[in-house]
């Protein structure tokens, strides 16, 4: 079986990925649409990411049976309640800014690079790559308490979520298989059009341009070369409402 491998390089992300083979139809690969996906609609990717883990935490206690779960309700502090924040922007960021550049907002831009890596791994998350995953969930701050009207100094527990913590979560109750999640969401994406560049093709790599219609909305421009070499490298270039504002 062929791996997939991953690079990213610019704007929102820029993937090397395995293809099944040689011929433009590289441009309809499964990582290609996740990958246009992602770049426009990271809030929908996360959420769907969330309910699709949910759905496998059920199976991996109930033994098949849902109907005696009932709702789950998980504590502050968490590993599943951790994994909230990938459907929240607010709690993703937790006030922290990012550049990356691009035609998204900063925030949106990384946090689609970050769904595009991570559906991209083809192992574990590693300290290297998250190494915020094993961080707690808890720290302790000093603070001021009032005993019989008598101000003491203390400690209190405040409960914050953790980025690449929630990841490995997410990695570890799916046991890293993300292959129906992606089969699911592909359907929010189609090709639109696509014409090859010749200027920027050579012997040995086939450059497309291709447009990803995603949610029947926005139109998304990327570049897909075919690098001959069993893998193929994607890169967005970017996105409007309107097909006709893109330039293409």
């Amino acid at each position: 079986m062929l791996h997939k491998r991953i690079l990213l390089l610019v704007s929102v992300a820029s993937i090397l990925f395995t293809s099944c083979d040689f011929t433009p139809s590289v441009i309809n690969e499964t990582d290609c649409k996740v990958f246009a996906l992602c770049a426009v609609a990271p809030t929908f990717v996360g959420n769907e990411l969330y309910d699709y883990t949910i759905q496998k935490y059920k199976q991996s206690i109930s033994d098949g049976n849902e109907d005696e779960l009932g709702d789950l309700v998980f504590e502050e502090g968490d590993d599943m309640w951790n994994i909230e924040l990938v459907t929240d922007h607010q709690k993703y960021y937790s006030g922290e800014i990012y550049y990356t550049g691009g035609d998204f907002s900063d925030e949106q831009a990384a946090r689609a690079g970050d769904f595009i890596h991570f559906l991209s791994l083809k192992d574990a998350p590693s300290i290297s790559e998250y190494p915020s995953m094993n961080s707690p969930l808890a720290e302790r701050r000093y603070g001021y308490y009032y005993e019989n009207d008598v101000q003491n100094c203390g400690y209190y527990t405040k409960y914050i979520y953790v980025k690449d913590r929630a990841f490995k979560t997410i990695y570890d109750v799916c046991n890293g298989d993300f292959d129906s999640f992606k089969q699911k969401i592909l359907q929010y994406v189609d090709v639109y059009d696509y014409r090859e560049d010749i200027l920027s093709s050579t012997n040995r790599v086939t450059v497309y341009d291709v447009v990803y219609k995603v949610m029947g909305e926005t139109y998304v421009w990327c570049s897909v070369s075919d690098m001959g070499d069993e893998t193929f490298e994607i890169n967005f270039v970017r996105s409007s409402k309107m097909f006709s504002d893109l330039g293409f």
